[in-house]
Order: C-alpha cells, then structure tokens, then sequence
C-alpha cells in the first residue's frame, strides 16, 4: 500500500492518496462537513466498445453496454442494493458518460455502512439471465423517451456532425438493435473485461477518519484476477458535415451549434479547456453585447453556451431557441471571426477569468461538487487542486491564442430540430 498527502496553500484544501495492494486508487479529501459523499467510478464509458488482449486479440462490445452495465449494478446476491443504502440513510444514483460510468452517495450517517453497500454492489453484481431480459425493455423504452425529447435528439445530431459515426457520438443508452443483441454473457464478458479495481477510482470526501475508510477498503477490496485489456481508443478522422435538419411536433425551432476542438494537448489540456471557459463566457454569456444585441432583435428566444472534453473529443456547445436558426449561425461565425481580429478587452478579460476562479473555489463548499469535479479531472490525468492556479495563471494573450487556433469556423456544425410544420417551408 502507498500512502501521499497533497495540500493546496492557496485553496486550504488537503487530500490523501492510497494506492491499495488490490490496484484500487483511492482519494480522501478532508472537509468538516456534516454530510460525507463517496463516488467510485470505473474508467469505461458509452464511447469504449473495443479492447485489445495481451495476446492481441481484439474484444467488441455493442452500443450501450456501459450504459445497461449500469443499471445492472445494483443487483446483488442480497437484493437491490438501493433497498440497502435506504436502510442507512443513503441517497444513491449512477451515470454513464461517454468515458466513464460513475456510482456515487450522499449521507448524513453510517457513511461506513453505506461504502460497504457501495463497494459490494460494484464489485459483486449479481445478473440473472431474467433480469436481462427485462431490463432490455426498460432500457428500450428509455431510449425511445429521450427520442422524443427535442433537446437530447438536437444534441445527439450536433455530434453526429462532429464526429460522425465514431463511437464518440453514439448515444449512451445505444439503439433499439444494440440492446437486443446484449446478453448475460456479453455483461460478464463485458465486466471482466473492464471492472478491473487498477481500472477504477474510489473517491471520499467529508469528515472521513483516514485510519477507518483504509480499513474498510482494505477488507472489501482484493486484487482481480482477470486479464488486463487495452482500450482501443477510435481517433475521428471525419470532417464536420456543416448542417443537420431533423423535424418534431414542436412549436419553435430547437437549435445546437457545435464547434469541434482539436483534441488537447497532453501538457496544455487542462489550461486549454480552462481558456475555452473564459472564451466561450466572453462571446456568449447573457452580459454581453451579443447576447443583448440578438436577443433583444428577436433573434432567439433562449441562448446557453456549454463545453466538455473526454479522451480523444473536446468540443463546444451553443444552443437554444430560434425562429431562424439558419441565419442565427451566421451570425456566431462572423461573431467568432471578428473577435479573433479584435481580440478582447482587458476590461471583460480580467471580469471573466476572475468569475471563472470564484466559480471554481464555490466548487469547493459542496462535498459532491468537490468528488465528482476531482474524479473528472482524476480521469484526465489532472489534479483538481492544480486548477486554481491555473486560472489565475491565464493570460489574455494565451487565451486569444486559444480562441485564434481552437475556433475554426470550418470545424462547425449546426443541428435544428424545426416543427413538422415547416416541413414543405
């Protein structure tokens, strides 16, 4: 076992690092607060459907498996692991994202019963061949629900353009087809292949007396005995097809404008996605002129700007609610164009990047904000207490450099859901 500590003078924030003999990397980060928050989260999400063997063989999963994994975990010999936490105050959930799958808690007491319940049902699920088949239509009809949703199937074209038929633009839940072919075996084959303990992070964060959680970890964790796989990680080589038209029994046109980023840099990822933070504040949040200019035209109804970056993707989002969607990307292309040329004012550099620090210490009064952001930045090889400095470290000069490489008019796309109305328009 390996033991480090890490402090933050600037933050007044700690954390302990243990490396178990099982492979299990774990995280302690110590805050007084009444609540306690434990995620654990395998690195394996919906865009990682083929591994390599040592003896390179290559093993192929279908869509959705991460997904349908899931919702599977939390079957175990004992019964349903969410009747279990309820025993001990716990509020637990999960998600499946497009490079991990996450399984978190939030309790105010018997935080150690409730690890217990955490570990055991991500280390031990229990699937039956009944419970498959089942789930296989629960999952089917969820898929069909978020189908009918405008803003998910708006966002699901936009990366479709982005990234073509790559599995990063596959959907997390996958297709109809994709379910139907996963079986009980395929789900073992599936967790062998990828719930490896070296494969996972466990992180805490509260009021957590070190000695105890190492004792417990220590007690429910061994060292897994399955063959280590190789992600085989796809690298999208497709250009970004510029427009996708989709129609809905809705009564104002949904819009999402992409914007494809090179994939980051090893060394600058972290500063990159932090000047996009600022960027993308400068030219779209609600204070400036171009928000107040095309809004108050009547340009769009509701506007929203996002950003997100994974292995091998990192991409940015502008979407919402317009009468004309077509002429409204126009208009964020010449936007971007000319901003490149003047560059921004020290004035809103200065407002913007010491926003963006005073959001990132806020992440800090909520044990959860605190685990779920340190895993994020765990499974990009970064560290969540370097990220302080980082934003203060930023300059106007890098991050116009930034906006110059990194916003390529010809690496956008535009996704509208317009009303079936409009269909012969």
């Amino acid at each position: 076992m390996e033991i480090t500590h890490k402090s933050s003078p600037r933050l007044g924030e700690k954390y302990t690092k243990i490396i178990f003999d099982s492979g299990l990397t774990a995280f302690i980060i110590h805050k007084n607060h009444i609540s306690s928050y434990a995620i654990f989260g395998v690195n394996f999400g919906s865009a990682d459907c083929k591994f390599l063997s040592p003896e390179g063989k290559v093993k192929t999963f279908p869509a959705g498996i991460a997904h349908f994994l899931e919702h599977k975990m939390y079957e175990t010999k004992d019964g349903d692991a969410m009747i279990q936490y309820a025993l001990y105050g716990g509020d637990a959930n999960a998600y499946t994202a497009g490079d991990r799958t996450m399984f978190y808690f939030l309790s105010s007491e018997s935080f150690y019963e409730n690890l217990e319940v955490l570990i055991n049902h991500v280390t031990h699920p229990h699937i039956t061949k009944k419970s498959v088949e089942k789930e296989k239509a629960i999952i089917i009809q969820e898929i069909n629900m978020y189908n009918d949703n405008p803003s998910w199937r708006v966002r699901n074209n936009m990366m479709k353009c982005l990234y073509g038929n790559s599995s990063i633009s596959r959907d997390p839940a996958g297709s109809s087809e994709s379910i139907m072919a996963i079986s009980k075996k395929t789900l073992d084959d599936c967790y062998k292949t990828v719930y490896n303990l070296s494969n996972m992070v466990l992180c805490v964060c509260g009021n957590i007396d070190e000695i105890e959680f190492v004792r417990k970890v220590e007690n429910l964790t061994e060292k897994s005995q399955s063959t280590v796989f190789t992600r085989v990680d796809e690298t999208p080589e497709n250009k970004v097809l510029s427009e996708c038209i989709d129609y809905m029994d809705i009564s104002l046109p949904v819009f999402s404008v992409g914007v494809r980023f090179p994939s980051p840099r090893t060394k600058e990822g972290v500063r990159e996605f932090a000047a996009v933070e600022i960027i993308m504040s400068l030219l779209f949040d609600k204070t400036t002129a171009f928000y107040y200019n095309n809004y108050h035209s009547g340009e769009f109804e509701r506007l929203s700007f996002s950003y997100q970056t994974m292995r091998k993707a990192f991409f940015g989002e502008i979407s919402g609610l317009s009468k004309n969607p077509r002429g409204l990307f126009e208009k964020i292309k010449e936007h971007i164009t000319a901003v490149k040329e003047t560059g921004f004012s020290d004035t809103d550099f200065q407002r913007a990047k010491k926003a963006l620090y005073a959001d990132t210490i806020c992440d800090y009064d909520s044990v959860e904000n605190i685990a779920d952001t340190f895993v994020s930045f765990y499974f990009e090889g970064d560290d969540m207490l370097d990220y302080p400095d980082i934003v203060a470290n930023l300059t106007k000069d890098y991050t116009e450099e930034c906006l110059r490489r990194l916003f390529d008019i010809n690496n956008m796309c535009l996704s509208v859901i317009f009303p079936k109305k409009e269909v012969n328009s």
